[in-house]
């Protein structure tokens, strides 16, 4: 609760106080706003289907870098600490992006049944003045 009133205090857009609950259907793309709450509610794990050098360039904080691209077995291994039903946000770039889509549907063959689309991506993301991570900051 603490945490969500220096939030409010300190971010323009401000954070519920009172645990709301999204109803997220599986495979559906979802708006800033919903991102924004799960992100701050801390309810989903995003993932990153960029490519590592953009995920280090910049990145929602905590995102979980899962290139597209990568192997099959590279996948497995960074999934194997994320929970199956965990609600998994997809995203790359922008709308233009198609990165976040495919790695989607891969993971939803894999078993993750709980996993949507943020289609704006970090673009939209950082467009809305939202908290990113950035190589400046982070030195890698």
């Amino acid at each position: 609760m603490l945490s969500g009133i220096f939030f409010n205090a300190t971010y323009n857009k401000g954070m519920p106080l009172i645990y709301q609950h999204i109803d997220i259907q599986a495979g559906s793309v979802i708006s800033v706003e919903e991102a924004r709450y799960l992100f701050q509610t801390k309810q989903a794990s995003f993932i990153d289907a960029r490519a590592t050098v953009e995920f280090q360039q910049n990145r929602i904080p905590n995102a979980i870098n899962l290139p597209y691209r990568s192997p099959r077995e590279v996948k497995l291994k960074i999934l194997d600490e994320i929970p199956r039903d965990r609600l998994l946000i997809i995203y790359c770039q922008n709308a233009q992006c198609t990165l976040a889509e495919r790695l989607a549907r891969q993971l939803m063959q894999l078993g993750y049944g709980n996993v949507s689309i943020f289609s704006d991506g970090i673009d939209g993301w950082s467009a809305e003045g939202l908290p990113i991570v950035n190589q400046k900051e982070t030195g890698k």
